[in-house]
């Protein structure tokens, strides 16, 4: 494979003033370097315009979706009238005016239409026939995963279908930037195997006979596995079917909103919440929404306990904690005031769901069927949507589902060259040349260069970040902040400045005393775990006082030897975090 771009030069770019395609699979830092650069942009006086694709991803990365930020509506094709329209809102002027970069997060999710269409309002907008009224751009995401939901008027333009095919795409002139190093799981782990294969398109006997070992075969964990369908179908037939079955009576919720109707349709396609959903006791559920404060993220899956005193389900997670499932909002905002909102128990049946729905997702279970797979890309988005492969139960597969487009495979291809290309042309500069750069661009975006004023500023990004705790616990949460950003090891010791050794003992903190918190990312390899319980277990059984510390805990010089080894202390201490730490 093409040796693509390290994180470090991709984003020397960006700080360059280069419009940007950031791409790169799942763990590879995406979301870290996009991170970076706006701590970058904001420590120079900077704000950045954060948007995404959907909802879902506009919370990930603490902006909104680029459809309320770019007034579109849901509509993906504007015409000059539609545009005349908007330049009739005051409001819209100033925020186009004022916005010097625009960063659009899940790019893969976003048609060319709609690409087009912001193209057009922006130019409009800032009186400037540049692309995008020349704002640095900065696109993220992997177009490996679903392509957007098509309009009936689109449905039949199959040319064009992805971002690239936009017509601003090349007027943009964007540096690929594809990052290729990966830092959440080891490129040797069998699950990474299988979706590398994938994405190349060519998936191998050895790989095949990996899913195969999966048929039917129970995950290995406690968790219960949710049902992964690639029809809405199958999924409301079970999820009813599931239902129905409890003899307990139904709890109805319905969903309730406030403001601009269209907005409100807006906000209910970004999100995963239902409309009215019927729920019992003993019923399967999954977390919609996070909220790391109350213990639960999207995803997290668990089983309704009964009902609060204020009427709403009580679900007990795995870990057994049991939250009250009390409604959230879900809104558009402009500058600081709510345009819409909808709310509704942050809450799905969990029995089965939508492939497609599942996008955003970590699980550390699930029963995926395949085996109706209409869409290139459904099998990787459904595979990747796990933490390991022994979560897996595969209950069937077709042609289709490994299956991935020639037209994105090909064009990834050429995104590599491309970042390969970059990559040179940037190493090519002298640290003088890319100073320079970086300072006319920050002069640009009308920025400080007052080294002085941007180290007081990178202070007070890092105090807005802590939260208000104790100052025992305050070096605690901010490593706990990155875990929830989903920071690899390597991202997290960079980040604090910290040692290896002590950010591990900070995962050892948190694991006891946040249950919820969900850091089985950071696990190393599987063949790792397994080398290291086994090693652990063959010392335990052997009792030698010569193995144990005074306070019974084993020795890791023990378990070193005892590996022969080939396991390094700081694996072997990761790995007996979630050992001796169950969540």
């Amino acid at each position: 494979m093409i040796a693509c771009m390290k994180q470090g030069v991709a984003l020397g770019v960006m700080q360059s003033g280069k419009n940007i395609f950031l791409t790169g699979q799942a763990g590879s830092g995406k979301t870290y370097i996009l991170n970076k650069y706006i701590d970058y942009l904001r420590a120079r006086e900077i704000e950045p315009t954060i948007t995404a694709s959907t909802g879902i991803a506009a919370t990930h990365i603490g902006g909104v979706t680029i459809h309320s930020w770019a007034a579109t509506g849901i509509t993906s094709r504007l015409t000059d009238y539609d545009i005349e329209i908007l330049q009739e809102k005051q409001y819209l002027w100033k925020r186009f005016e004022s916005a010097k970069v625009l960063i659009i997060d899940e790019i893969s999710m976003i048609s060319p239409e709609l690409l087009d269409s912001i193209d057009r309002i922006l130019r409009a907008f800032r009186f400037n026939a540049e692309p995008f009224g020349g704002l640095q751009v900065i696109f993220s995401g992997d177009f490996f995963q679903l392509p957007p939901v098509r309009g009936r008027g689109e449905q039949h333009n199959q040319e064009k279908r992805y971002a690239w095919q936009a017509d601003v795409w090349n007027k943009l002139d964007l540096t690929i930037c594809y990052l290729e190093e990966q830092h959440r799981q080891s490129g040797k782990s069998r699950l990474n195997s299988v979706l590398n294969e994938i994405r190349a398109g060519s998936v191998s006997e050895d790989s095949m006979n990996l899913l195969r070992g999966r048929y039917r075969k129970e995950p290995d964990s406690e968790v219960p596995a949710t049902k992964l369908y690639t029809h809405n179908i199958d999924v409301d037939a079970i999820n009813e079917r599931e239902l129905a079955a409890l003899p307990a009576h139904p709890h109805y919720f319905d969903m309730t909103g406030k403001g601009n109707k269209k907005l409100i349709e807006t906000i209910k396609k970004g999100t995963l919440a239902q409309d009215r959903i019927a729920i019992k006791e003993d019923a399967r559920v999954l977390f919609v929404k996070n909220n790391y404060e109350k213990g639960y993220m999207n995803g997290s899956v668990g089983v309704v306990t009964g009902f609060s005193e204020a009427g709403y389900p009580e679900v007990e997670l795995i870990n057994g904690s049991v939250i009250e499932a009390s409604p959230e909002m879900w809104s558009l905002d402009e500058g600081g005031k709510v345009l819409a909102s909808v709310s509704q128990i942050p809450l799905r049946l969990a029995w089965a769901i939508t492939v497609h729905k599942s996008q955003g997702m970590s699980l550390d279970t699930a029963e995926v069927d395949l085996s109706k797979s209409f869409e290139s890309g459904q099998g990787y988005v459904a595979l990747s949507r796990l933490r390991s492969l022994g979560g897996l139960k595969l209950m069937g597969l077709n042609q289709t589902a490994l299956s991935i487009d020639p037209v994105i495979r090909d064009q990834d291809a050429l995104f590599m060259e491309q970042a390969d290309e970059a990559e040179d042309l940037y190493e090519e500069l002298t640290d003088d040349d890319k100073l320079d750069l970086q300072t006319k661009h920050v002069v640009r975006l009308d920025g400080v260069l007052d080294e002085d004023v941007i180290e007081e500023n990178k202070k007070g990004l890092k105090k807005k970040r802590r939260k208000k705790v104790s100052p025992l616990k305050a070096t605690h949460e901010e490593t706990k902040d990155l875990i929830k950003e989903e920071y690899s090891l390597e991202e997290i010791v960079e980040t604090r400045g910290f040692a290896e050794n002590t950010i591990i003992k900070h995962l050892e903190i948190l694991r006891t005393y946040e249950p919820n918190l969900d850091m089985d990312y950071l696990k190393p390899e599987e063949d790792v775990m397994d080398q290291v319980s086994a090693a652990k277990t063959s010392l335990e059984k052997r009792n030698s006082t010569d193995d144990f510390l005074e306070d019974g805990t084993l020795r890791l010089r023990s378990l070193f030897e005892h590996l022969d080894e080939k396991v390094s202390y700081e694996e072997i201490k990761l790995a007996l975090v979630f050992l001796l730490f169950p969540s």
